[in-house]
This record gives structure tokens, sequence and C-alpha cells, in this order.
């Protein structure tokens, strides 16, 4: 008379529907981090223009303390209209 069934290996069937589950998993996740790459990006490049200006702020006073126009010395980043063209920004 037949008391226990013990099965140990899984089903093939249930490992072939998984791969194409695993591979629309990956391909989902795809998006998720070129954003999250993209913000982290933006966010660094923030970073990266409030340190510089921190430094150039006291750069500033001691060049207006010295004699030089303001209007010739700007802290504006070049795509707002101050600073040097563009054209020599390495972030834009």
């Amino acid at each position: 008379m037949l008391r226990k069934i013990n099965i140990d290996q899984p089903s093939q069937f249930l490992s072939f529907i998984s791969i194409p589950v695993d591979m629309v998993k990956a391909i989902t996740a795809i998006p998720g981090s070129i954003l999250s790459m993209k913000i982290q990006n933006t966010q660094d490049q923030a970073s990266l223009y409030k340190a510089q200006t921190d430094l150039l702020t006291p750069i500033a006073g001691a060049a207006k303390n010295a004699g030089f126009q303001s209007d010739n010395f700007t802290l504006n980043h070049p795509t707002q209209g101050g600073g040097i063209d563009s054209s020599h920004c390495p972030t834009c």
C-alpha cells in the first residue's frame, strides 16, 4: 500500500515558463535604471555648480574689492546669460 509520495524534481514546464517572465522583468527594469541614472547625473551637476559657486564667491568679492568692474565678472552659468560663452561650458 502506497502511503507517501516524495517528488524532488521541480516541474520542467514551470521552469520553461519562468524564462519569459524573467526576461520581461529585466526589460521593464531598464527604463527605471536609465531614469535613476539621469536623475543622479542632474543632482551631481547641481552639486558641482553649487560647489563652483561657493568657491568663486570669495574670489568675486576679492576681485570687486581690487577694483574690477562687476559687469566683467559674473558668477552666472553661461546658459543663464552671464560669464563665458556657452561653447566653453563642458556641461552644455
